[in-house]
């Protein structure tokens, strides 16, 4: 079967932001591959803010692109209602606007230890030993790769949704175009 799905710049921006962080993921493995790498100069934050600056972006396209089509307001009430009650969500936002227009983002890097081994035979296990990146400000420096994750995982239903009921493939050039076979 053959067929071309046309999506909204909706979903793009949503594709954008797993993009950014995809890069994200792959900066920071390959922080910990590279034994003599300056962790104050990688790409690692530059990517954090990207993400940050496509993810709200989001519901912003979102609000431009459909806002004229009949029921959207209505359903995106509900939607932003849901969203802004989010406590990770807030997060990420507070971090984003203090990206953009206070200072330059600096993730934490908090060192985990799962002390069962520890305890039990006096010993860590490379294993053991976790180097996640944080937000200073994030309650119990939950990592900043997973809170971006459940970002997306909120909001792609959201936008999956909003696409099914609301965009309308006029054709027109610039549409992201897959190809299925």
């Amino acid at each position: 079967m053959e067929g071309i799905i046309r999506h909204s710049d909706t979903y793009k921006k949503l594709f954008e932001a797993k993009f950014f962080l995809n890069r994200m993921i792959d900066e920071y493995e390959s922080d910990f591959e590279e034994t003599n790498k300056d962790h104050e100069y990688t790409a690692f934050p530059y990517y954090i803010s990207a993400f940050l600056s496509a993810f709200r972006s989001i519901t912003y396209l979102m609000q431009t692109e459909f806002n004229d089509i009949e029921g959207f307001k209505e359903w995106y009430e509900t939607q932003q209602k849901i969203l802004a009650e989010d406590a990770t969500l807030k997060q990420l936002n507070t971090e984003r606007v203090n990206t953009i227009h206070i200072k330059m983002l600096k993730p934490v890097a908090v060192v985990k230890i799962n002390s069962d081994n520890f305890e039990k035979y006096g010993d860590i296990e490379p294993e053991d030993v976790q180097i996640l990146h944080s937000f200073k400000d994030a309650p119990e420096y939950p990592s900043v790769i997973d809170q971006c994750k459940y970002a997306i995982e909120k909001i792609t239903p959201v936008v999956l949704e909003c696409e099914k009921r609301f965009f309308k493939d006029d054709g027109s050039i610039g549409s992201l175009t897959i190809n299925i076979q």
